[in-house]
């Protein structure tokens, strides 16, 4: 069977030859026992350097340019329709990551030649769209428009594709709607053998919060500090981390200076993905206080592969990925919330104890290993007969 993999990953070429990030290889990686032959649609990037952590791409996978990145839409709309035709020939199954204008534009050129599809849904189209803080003139005028339009593509592809794969079930319960393979999962890329659990759960002094990600309205962090404030105004001693780096860390400075906590909270700013785990591992509590925008997110699978307790909102699939006391759930939005689970938190340690505990176990059924288990189980049950 030979299988075209489209997709939003970017590629390089240097010196005549292709490189991809080590993320992506090791996610493809799983497919090439299942296929004879895989051909890669990417993006390609024009850079003068391979980027840290690229490599050299495998001979077994035959890579292809759809686009270059930094195109307008309506170039790259024109390219990526005229290269699937030619780069579909010979292909008996679209595997297609997304939502993204190449999987899109690609899933449209195949449905006409009667390719079969497989979906793997990792976001949200309408909702990226809708959280989109911009100060062009016809983004805002047209977002509600294309965020319409956008959601219809993806509920297109879902509906028409044989079988889909879905980052968490809140994507599948909003886009499936017809009896069809599905299988539930994460896309996280974590070890089994980098899972090690802390076996220590007594405080900090002071107790010790982290938060990991992009500083943006929609991560809720108006929130966290909302409920920081009322912990001082008690007399609560903590120590706030933010790692991560975006517009809102002036705002959120400007905050806490003004309500006596500045000295309580420390910006990391963007560090590497060894020492987010190296901060995972030392802090007494992981929050995410997101009100919107998230799927399954990693650094929910990284705090447990450390067993650090987990604070989080219900949006997405957080939910999902948080079953079986393996974390905190909160409705987002609320400080007085997110304020009174935090005191919880630090006044037992047996609770952190059990929701780390449970984090980790329930990290250990989506490792790697395991992803990669069900993948090839899933595609070698449903995807061959409906070939046929």
């Amino acid at each position: 069977m030979k299988v075209a993999i489209a997709g939003g990953q970017l590629f390089c070429d240097i010196g005549g030859i292709a490189y991809f990030s080590s993320l992506n290889l090791k996610y493809l990686s799983q497919w090439t026992s299942l296929f004879d032959k895989i051909r890669l649609f990417g993006m390609r990037a024009e850079v003068e350097e391979i980027p840290p952590g690229w490599l050299p791409v495998p001979k077994e996978y035959d890579i292809r340019e759809m686009a270059v990145l930094g195109l307008n839409q309506y170039a790259r709309r024109k390219m990526i329709l005229s290269r699937a035709k030619e780069h579909l020939k010979g292909i008996d199954l679209l595997y297609a990551r997304g939502p993204n204008f190449v999987s899109y534009y690609t899933f449209c050129i195949a449905e006409k030649a009667g390719i079969p599809l497989l979906y793997e849904m990792h976001g949200d189209w309408e909702t990226s769209v809708l959280s989109e803080r911009s100060c062009n003139f016809f983004r805002v005028i047209t977002k509600r428009l294309r965020a319409k339009l956008l959601k219809n593509a993806q509920s297109k592809m879902a509906k028409e594709a044989i079988a889909v794969m879905s980052i968490g079930p809140a994507l599948a319960e909003k886009y499936v709607t017809n009896d069809k393979p599905v299988l539930i999962s994460t896309n996280h890329h974590i070890e089994e053998k980098q899972f090690v659990c802390r076996q220590n759960y007594a405080l900090n002094s002071p107790p010790r919060i982290l938060f990991v990600g992009v500083l943006k309205d929609y991560k809720g962090l108006k929130f966290l500090f909302s409920a920081l404030k009322l912990l001082k105004e008690e007399g609560r001693s903590f120590e706030m981390i933010i790692v991560g780096t975006g517009p809102l860390k002036i705002p959120l400075t400007d905050y806490a200076r003004q309500h006596n906590f500045l000295d309580n909270v420390k910006f990391a700013g963007q560090v590497s993905s060894s020492e987010v785990m190296n901060y995972l591992k030392e802090a007494d509590l992981f929050i995410l206080p997101s009100i919107g925008g998230e799927g399954v997110p990693r650094v929910i699978q990284e705090a447990f592969s450390c067993g650090c307790p987990v604070l989080a909102t219900d949006v997405g699939s957080v939910a999902w990925q948080l079953e079986n006391g393996s974390g905190i759930v909160v409705k987002p939005g609320s400080e007085i919330v997110l304020a009174e689970k935090i005191k919880h938190l630090f006044d037992d340690e047996s609770l952190r104890k059990s929701i780390g505990e449970a984090g980790f176990n329930r990290g250990l059924m989506y490792t790697f290993e395991k992803q990669a288990e069900r993948i090839v189980n899933f595609v070698n049950k449903h995807i061959p007969d409906r070939l046929s």
